[in-house]
């Protein structure tokens, strides 16, 4: 494979509900090169913050998003359940549900992973009325 092709992307995802705010800290190599992002997201403020630590700036912005609970809401749709990761060995994969609904203020519909033990959240997809897609 050319290396110039290669693109290599990590990162972790720090959430706190109850302060309406998180974090995505990321890191890229694309070519040889190396970069790292760090975007804070404040709902409550409406303010996101993304750092460059490359040149060591930081871009302020407005936040138009409303918050999403990372959860299950009541009125919920079971959808599926499904095993995340790999699955022809016992422990390997993750066993999940799939909930889907709308959100009337928006026109909007949501699809959450949860695992089956301790309903933690395993990936979230939002979809808007404008088409936009958001995946946690």
């Amino acid at each position: 494979m050319d290396a110039k092709f290669v693109q290599v992307v990590s990162g972790i995802f720090s959430y706190d509900g109850l302060g309406q705010k998180f974090r995505i800290r990321e890191n890229f190599s694309v070519a040889g090169s190396s970069f790292a992002l760090d975007t804070l997201f404040l709902f409550r403020e409406h303010i996101q913050y993304k750092i460059f630590y490359q040149n060591q700036t930081c871009v302020r912005s407005p936040l138009d998003t409303r918050f999403r609970p990372l959860e299950v809401p009541p009125d919920a749709q079971f959808l599926t359940q499904m095993v995340v990761g790999g699955s022809s060995q016992p422990g390997e994969g993750v066993l999940g549900n799939q909930w889907t609904g709308k959100i009337p203020e928006t026109k909007g519909t949501y699809y959450t992973l949860v695992s089956e033990f301790g309903c933690l959240p395993l990936s979230d997809l939002y979809y808007d009325a404008h088409g936009l897609w958001i995946t946690t």
